[in-house]
C-alpha cells in the first residue's frame, strides 16, 4: 500500500473540460505545471529540515510519479504501513506530516507554475 497526500486545485476539472474543447496544443502546457508542481513538492518535503529522518530511507524513498494530467508524489517505503504511521502518528507516536507540510512549502511555486501556465495559454 502506497500513501501520498492529495492536493486539490478547485477549478482544474473545469480547466480540462476547457481545454480539451480548445485543442490539443493546450493539454501539454498544463499536464507540464503539473508536473513540475509535483516535482516542487517533492524537492519541499526532502529539503524540509522538519520531515522525519531517522535512517534517511523513507526520505529517500519519495518519488514522484507522472502520468496523463496527473502526478503522484509518495514515499515508496519496503514496509507499506511505516510512511503513514510516521505521517498520521499512532497512538504511541506523535502525527510528523511531513508530505503536508511539503505542499504548504511548494504552493509558492505550485502557483508560479499554473500562472506561467495560463500566460502561454493566452497567448496562443
Amino acid at each position: 500500500m502506497s500513501y501520498g497526500v492529495t492536493y486539490r486545485i478547485e477549478g482544474l476539472g473545469r480547466l480540462i473540460r476547457s481545454l480539451n474543447k480548445m485543442g490539443k496544443q493546450l493539454k501539454p502546457i498544463v499536464e507540464q505545471a503539473t508536473w513540475k508542481s509535483g516535482f516542487e513538492i517533492e524537492r519541499a518535503v526532502k529539503n524540509n529540515p522538519r520531515t522525519p529522518y531517522d535512517t534517511g530511507h523513507m526520505l529517500r524513498s519519495i518519488r514522484t510519479k507522472t502520468g496523463k494530467m496527473k502526478v503522484e508524489v509518495a514515499p515508496h517505503t519496503r514496509n507499506p504501513n511505516y510512511a503513514i504511521y510516521v505521517h498520521e502518528g499512532t497512538r504511541h507516536m506523535e502525527a510528523r506530516p511531513f508530505m503536508v507540510w511539503g505542499i504548504g512549502i511548494a504552493v509558492p511555486k505550485i502557483k508560479q507554475h499554473f500562472r506561467k501556465a495560463l500566460r502561454q495559454i493566452m497567448k496562443l
